[in-house]
């Protein structure tokens, strides 16, 4: 999975890569998060995922995370490849998975360097106004 440096990323149950070999008709219907990201931080609804509401709020259902609830914000000005982790479970609603790694990417974001301010000079007094050319001249020189 991968997303944009400083920007959050809205997860989609595909990304979960569910397949039950015992029936392959079978379909998500929930994820467990075990563990938290190495870094960076999940969402659930808006509220931060810590170790001390891991257990209460660490299962999803598929229509939550199609709901968007689940999000995950990397860290301000941090990037790289293989950039966070955490560990989560799938399942079908009869059994639940073993243990498996989503690693998420996180892509450098290039910013256009600030604009910077420059001083023109100013000629004669802010209060007079510049002086204007007036008759018939063929050239001026």
């Amino acid at each position: 999975m991968t997303t944009l440096e400083d920007t959050d990323h809205v997860f989609d149950h595909s990304e979960f890569n569910f397949y039950d070999p015992d029936d392959p008709t079978s379909d998500l219907t929930s994820i467990t998060i075990t563990g938290l990201p190495s870094t960076g931080k999940l969402f659930i609804d808006g509220v931060e995922l810590t170790g001390d509401n891991l257990a209460t709020l660490g299962t999803l259902t598929k229509a939550d995370i199609d709901a968007d609830k689940l999000v995950f914000r990397p860290n301000p000005d941090e990037n790289g490849d293989d950039y966070a982790t955490f560990i989560f479970t799938v399942s079908d609603g009869l059994a639940s998975s073993a243990a498996a790694t989503m690693t998420l990417n996180s892509l450098f974001l290039k910013l256009k360097p600030p604009l910077k301010a420059k001083t023109l000079p100013v000629y004669g007094s802010m209060t007079t106004a510049p002086p204007f050319i007036f008759g018939s001249c063929s050239r001026l020189k």
